[in-house]
């Protein structure tokens, strides 16, 4: 059986890369896994009431949205685009610890086929787009940070990886604990490690 997972991401957020690489891992080594991925902005969750909103047509700017609003734009254009600017924006920030502006994050973009000027013409769209999938992981399944994983559209968990799973064998093997405990024990809504 396919296990179809929605996937919401911050780019900000190093365990959302932790988390996108060990699934693409089990992936690769064959497992029946399709991933969707869905965009939550990490600073409009924290930001507090008195402030505006970051999707407000004057909100202010913020390079995570920026980038959530170029994956937006990738997904809507081509898979094989967002997957490349995916992979580009997440080592860059997160493998390679680059601070990346505006320009840098565009120009990603661009390397991965996305129509950048076209972009800049529609941003309100793709604005919109980003809000829509934060509100839909608010309302429908009250997420709170990322990453977070929607398993075939019945339950949320939120996810911390402390770090990628080592190899494809040990990342199929943590895959299928998981998976084993969400099916053997819904009861169960938090698991937290103390670690030393």
């Amino acid at each position: 059986m396919i296990d179809r997972i929605t996937f919401y991401y911050d780019y900000l957020c190093p365990f959302s890369y932790r988390t996108y690489r060990w699934l693409r891992e089990v992936q690769q080594a064959g497992c029946a896994l399709e991933l969707t991925f869905r965009a939550f902005l990490l600073k409009e969750v924290n930001r507090p009431p008195e402030h505006p909103s970051y999707f407000a047509p004057d909100g202010p700017d913020t390079f995570s949205l920026l980038a959530l609003e170029l994956a937006k734009a990738a997904q809507a254009r081509d898979p094989a685009i967002f997957s490349r600017y995916h992979d580009l924006l997440y080592d860059a920030l997160h493998r390679d610890g680059r601070r990346l502006t505006t320009e840098e994050t565009l120009a990603l973009a661009a390397a991965a086929g996305l129509d950048v000027a076209r972009f800049q013409e529609e941003r309100g769209r793709w604005r919109q787009a980003v809000a829509e999938d934060y509100q839909e992981a608010r309302q429908r399944w009250n997420i709170f940070g990322v990453p977070t994983t929607v398993w075939n559209d019945t339950i949320s968990v939120y996810l911390k990886v402390r770090q990628q799973p080592a190899g494809p064998e040990r990342a199929v093997e943590a895959y299928e604990a998981l998976r084993g405990l969400l099916h053997r024990a819904p009861e169960l809504i938090e698991v937290k490690y103390s670690l030393a």
